[in-house]
Parts: C-alpha cells; structure tokens; sequence
C-alpha cells in the first residue's frame, strides 16, 4: 500500500542508497553517550586527583607534626642532659680547687720542713764548711714557704667564692631540670597545632585555599596528652643530696641514687683531681687524691713520706719513716667545724672507689689514692691538714660554701631506649629498649575539600557523592623519641665489640625518627580511643 511518501517508504529517517534502506541519527546518539560517560570521567578523574592531593598533603602534614613533637621531646631530654654536665662539671671544677689548694699547702710543708731541716743540718756542719751554704739554703727555702703561704692565703676566698658560685649554680640547674622534666608535654600540642598551620598556610601565611578546615583530630590531641605524659614518666628525679640547707639529713636522701651520681663525678675528674701514688727510688713515696666523701665534700688529701733503708734499723730508736710534707683541704658546708673526721676516711669509709663502667676495666682507686696510709704524714695529715707548725690552723685547711652533691634527673630504671618500634605490636624484648612514641592525626572535613560537589560542577546523575570515614580525610603518623650516641663522639678512642651506650640524661644524643605506628595505636584511633604501647 502506498502513502503520501510514495510506495515502500519506511520513514524520514531512513534513505534508499544503493536498492538498501540504512538508518541515519545513530552517530549523534553515540557522539551524546560518549560525551556523558567522558564528562563523568573527567568529573571521577577531577575529584580522584583532588583527593590524593589532599591524602598527601595531610599525610606529609601528619609525617612533620609528629615528628616536631617528638624532636621537641627530645630537645627537652636533650636540656637535662646539658644541665646535668653542667653539674658534673661545675662538681669537677670545685674538685679541682680543693685539689689545688690541699697541694698548695702541701708544697708550703714541705719548704717549711726542708727549711728546718737545713736550717738544723746547718748548725750540726758549720764546722766543716758547708753549714752556712745549708743556712741559707733554709732562709731561701722559709722565705719561699712565707710566699706561699700569702698566696695561699689570698686565694682561699677566691676559691670559696668559686666553691659558693658554683653550689649556687648547681641548685639553679637542677631547678631548671625539674621544669624541663615536668612541663615538656605541656608543648606537644601546641607544637602539633603549630606545624599543621604552617603546613595549611599559603605564601600569606593565612590559610591556603581549601586548607580552611585542615587541623588536629580530637582523638589525636587526646593521644598527644597522653603520650607526653607516659614520655614524662622516662625521667624522674635522683635523690643525691643528703643534707639540706639546715645541714641535718635531707628526708627523701637515697644512697643508691647518691652512688649513681657519685661514680659519674669520681669517673668525670682530671688526673690532677683523681691524683696518684709514686714511690721514687724506693724510700720515697708521695700519695695525692681528691675524693667525693659522704656524698656532702670534696676532700683533697696530699702526703710525702720518707722510708728509711732498713741498714739503719740498728740505731735505737729510729723510726722505719719519716714524714716530709703533708696537708689536706676540703670542700665544706659552711657551718661546718675543723675536725679529724672530714679527712677521715675518704671515699666508702676508707675502702675506695671502683669504677662500675666497662670501658676503665672497672678501675679501682684507693682512698685519696692511699694517701692515708702513706707513713707518718698519711697519719698526721687529718689533724694536721695545715701545718700548724708552719703557723697554719685547721680551719685555714676549709674551702666553705659548698652545698653537696645535688640531686638530678635520669631515665628511669636504665630505659634503654634506643630501639624502633615494631608496627604490629609484638616488641620481642622489654619495653624499656624503646623511647617514647608520639602520633598525630591530621583530618579535614571532606565537605571542606574543593572536590567537584563542593564546587557546583556536575548535577543529577553526574553529581558525585563525596564520602570517608566519618566524614573527614585523614591521615596519622607516629614519630620516636630514641638514644643513639655516634661511635666518633664516645670518649675513648679504644672499643669493646659491638657494644653501645645506654639511654641516659648525662649524653645529649637524643634524637627522633619517623616510625610505622603500632597497631594498637592504629585500631585505638580507629574506634577513638587512646592506646599507649
């Protein structure tokens, strides 16, 4: 049947081309799909890149955040540390005096008491010539000893202002520990706030555009709080200081603290301090030392002895030695008394010093190196520590002003801290071989990312929905607190194996490092809650 359009005419849509019928308008609906489905491409391609620009950005921002806190952390360990040599070596100094002053009134007696004897072995030989060279040798030798005993005497008030400074400052340092030790994690969250601020800003310094809402999850301040205060508990104070100011004994004073500080001191001094014992053609013998005694002085002990031949034990009456030069000093209180009993009995009542590191063979130390037990002087010495024959009172041998040993702050129980920390929890070895951990969550409410929704492009179908965990993007990282001194910087040129220092706040070598953060730190933010490993 035929119609207007002629016979056989299917439509207007269609055209007779070569005795076949072929549809046109299919293109345009292709063309009109592939558009739609590159639109949506470019729109997923658009909000995927805007969203793993954002994850990196908080991610990095995540990364320098938690490791600033825990350099600050560290930086804090790092204050005690340089304030507790600040001590040591203000101990030292003041060791130092007191060894310089015993040895300066050991050289006044002995020129007083080779004057003497010249000045006696002078009479007896004058007949035979070289009496009156041996007089003047003594008038020389007594005017030397009256030189030395004015300078002596000028500088003992500048080495008890030295000894009083140096108390004073060592009282100031640990004050100041104690402020470092208690108040360091008062900072972590403000140094967290700080660097995601910086990381959001723009080259204004406001923040960046999209970067708005960028901040500290709550969770994470929470955890901030908490890890600072368990990275607190590394440290606690030392009781060393056995005395207090009214010179009666301090109440918290424990001895084992006391005896971590003093081997530190005892092995911190200078061989003058430390001193020695020599024996020269086997009938003279010198002992000279300076110990830490009672936890509360300084006390420098010198002693010359001569030991006579034993060819002449035949004369009646002749003693086996013969004291040449003694005298001692001491770092005191300043109420304190001269009396025998702070000489005796130096270091452990008399039994010593032993050096409980590795590195010295545990070198052992006598006594004010033996000087007590050197002969007559060593038994004449701690009556007579400033040759009261040469005009010198007990009280002259006392440099006052001296407060003892201080407390101080160090790692607790020896925590080793120098290990990293494993990401799934399991340590292997005791926790005290790992530092403090800090972690930081950096989120920013999607709504706030410049994603396509966000920007009104796309609508109906083509309208992305933007969505993440609770509806932010978020990104946590963990940094560490750790002890590792380099193997140039140790003290000795000499090594034993493989071996390394122990975490302590006597060495500034704290430092931080990123670590992967333990899965239970992970799966405590996951449910939004905190967990300290």
């Amino acid at each position: 049947m035929s119609d207007r359009y002629g016979a056989g005419s299917r439509s207007a849509a269609a055209a007779r081309v070569g005795g076949r019928w072929r549809a046109r308008g299919q293109a345009l609906v292709l063309a009109t799909i592939a558009l739609l489905v590159l639109c949506v491409g470019v729109i997923v391609l658009f909000d995927t890149g805007i969203a793993v620009n954002k994850k990196t950005q908080l991610v990095n921002t995540a990364d320098a955040a938690a490791y600033s806190v825990a350099v600050q952390q560290a930086r804090a360990f790092n204050t005690i540390a340089y304030l507790n040599r600040a001590q040591v070596a203000n101990e030292i100094s003041m060791a130092q005096a007191v060894s310089m002053y015993s040895w300066m009134g050991y050289i006044q007696s002995g020129t007083d008491h080779m004057a003497k004897a010249l000045e006696v072995i002078g009479v007896v030989t004058s007949e035979i010539g070289i009496g009156e060279i041996l007089l003047e040798a003594g008038q020389i030798m007594d005017r030397m000893k009256s030189a030395i005993k004015q300078v002596r005497a000028g500088l003992k008030p500048v080495l008890e202002g030295v000894v009083d400074t140096l108390s004073a400052a060592n009282k100031l340092y640990v004050g100041a520990e104690g402020i470092v030790a208690r108040d360091a994690y008062v900072d972590s969250e403000v140094v967290a706030d700080r660097v995601v601020k910086a990381n959001a800003a723009d080259a204004s310094g406001r923040p960046g555009y999209g970067n708005e809402q960028m901040r500290v999850s709550d969770v994470s301040r929470l955890a901030l709080v908490a890890q600072a205060h368990a990275a607190a508990r590394y440290v606690r104070e030392y009781h060393s200081m056995k005395l207090n100011p009214q010179g009666r004994r301090e109440s918290g004073f424990r001895r084992a603290d006391a005896d971590r500080y003093v081997n530190v001191v005892m092995e911190a001094r200078d061989p003058f301090t430390r001193g020695h014992h020599d024996s020269y053609f086997g009938i003279f013998d010198e002992s000279e030392g300076t110990d830490m005694v009672d936890y509360s002085r300084w006390v420098g002990v010198d002693t010359f002895n001569f030991d006579l031949p034993g060819w002449l034990s035949w004369i009646p009456g002749a003693p086996d030695n013969v004291p040449l030069a003694w005298a001692a000093a001491a770092a005191v209180r300043r109420n304190t008394r001269a009396r025998a009993s702070i000489y005796l009995w130096g270091i452990n009542n008399g039994r010593g010093w032993t050096s409980p590191y590795d590195l010295d063979h545990h070198r052992h130390d006598k006594a004010y190196q033996g000087a007590l037990g050197n002969g007559m002087a060593g038994e004449l010495v701690a009556n007579d520590p400033a040759d009261a024959e040469g005009g010198g009172k007990a009280s002259d041998a006392l440099l006052k002003g001296y407060t003892g040993l201080q407390n101080y702050y160090d790692v607790v129980d020896n925590k080793h801290a120098n290990l990293p920390y494993r990401p799934d929890g399991d340590y292997g070895v005791d926790d005290k071989a790992y530092g403090p951990i800090f972690t930081v969550q950096v989120e920013q409410p999607v709504a706030s990312v410049h994603t396509s929704k966000q920007l009104g492009i796309g609508a109906g179908r083509m309208r992305q929905v933007d969505s993440a965990d609770n509806g932010a993007i978020s990104a946590l990282a963990s940094a560490q607190v750790y002890f590792s001194r380099p193997r140039d910087r140790w003290p000795f040129a000499r090594q034993i194996d493989d071996r390394r220092e122990l975490g302590n706040l006597f060495s500034p070598y704290w430092q931080a490092r990123l670590v992967d953060t333990p899965e239970s730190i992970r799966l405590g933010f996951k449910a939004g809650s905190v967990v300290i490993p």
